[in-house]
């Protein structure tokens, strides 16, 4: 078992794969790992990797980037027969998150026709910095109980929206 007090990671070391190694050590359910670097058609191909976790049945995305910061995603549809409020007023809704940390982006219509949003929450890490393995599971739970907060109040925010009171 990793001690988490004596551990400090850089940016760098904050890969894919090391941020599932630390997620497991928490006892956090880790669904997949998509690697920095895979092979597609014989060739090397490179994006931004990420760790998928699979808590409460939901799939939550990490993201390090070489950027200063880390991405934290939480992605869900609502049905379009649950959702009475047009493009504009969804659009209204999301930004009204972006005043709290964790920002909501409504991402349009899937192919089935649900509305998409994702929660989206960037943490910065300073090039000379680090963080121990401790902190770094303290702000993925923060980021999901924010999360959660912002959803529980989804709904109250789109009739709000709906009656014209966010500009």
């Amino acid at each position: 078992m990793l001690n988490h007090k004596a551990m400090e990671f850089t940016l760098k070391q904050l890969s894919p794969d090391n941020i599932k190694l630390l997620l497991e050590q928490a006892f956090i359910d880790i669904d997949s790992v998509i690697p920095v670097e895979f092979e597609k058609d014989g060739i090397t191909q490179k994006h931004c990797g990420h760790v998928w976790v699979k808590d409460d049945g939901a799939l939550w995305r990490i993201t390090p980037t070489s950027a200063e910061f880390i991405q934290f995603s939480y992605t869900f549809t609502l049905p379009a027969n649950e959702v009475d409020a047009p493009e504009m007023v969804l659009l209204k809704a999301s930004n009204l998150f972006d005043a709290f940390p964790v920002h909501m982006k409504y991402q349009g219509k899937d192919k089935n026709g649900d509305e998409m949003f994702s929660m989206i929450y960037s943490q910065i890490f300073p090039s000379e910095g680090t963080c121990s393995a401790k902190q770094f599971v303290k702000i993925f739970r923060t980021f999901q109980k924010l999360t959660r907060q912002n959803m529980s109040h989804f709904n109250e925010v789109i009739n709000i929206a709906k009656n014209g009171t966010i500009n």
